[in-house]
């Protein structure tokens, strides 16, 4: 059942990785502006990190704090779906599969989203005025 659980995470985790990117999307077409990537890139990131960090501190509450990975292999599991999940959307929307540069640009974002996320949500679970706390329960 965790892993069907952890599965469902990275599902939700996707999701929210590509909805960033479409707010984004619709700022820059909101915006006017003539260059996509300096309205879109940082509307996607901030929100996608308010998702991200959200939802794994969601994440390690439902599945433990200590845990073995506290939410790390969710944030893994969640770039072959993001990659699946845009795939499907761009071919639905557009009718062309999608470019393996943009297949990698979603990746990017997920990078910086998830894994900074991860950071973040250390300091929600284990608040602490020494720092993040490691799985092995040590402060930094």
């Amino acid at each position: 059942m965790e892993t069907m659980s952890r599965i469902f995470s990275a599902v939700v985790l996707s999701l929210l990785n590509l909805l960033s990117v479409a707010i984004g999307f619709v700022c820059y077409k909101l915006s006017g502006s003539t260059t996509q990537l300096a309205v879109q890139g940082p509307v996607a990131l901030l929100s996608g990190l308010a998702f991200a960090t959200t939802w794994i501190v969601v994440i390690r509450r439902r599945l433990g704090a200590e845990g073995n990975d506290s939410g790390q292999s969710v944030v893994w599991l969640a770039f072959p779906f993001a990659a699946m999940m845009f795939s499907i959307a761009h071919f639905a929307v557009t009718g062309y599969l999608t470019s393996l540069t943009n297949i990698t640009a979603v990746w990017g974002v997920q990078i910086a989203q998830n894994f900074f996320g991860l950071v973040l949500a250390d300091l929600f679970v284990h608040p602490s005025s020494s720092g993040p706390r490691h799985r092995n329960g040590l402060s930094s």
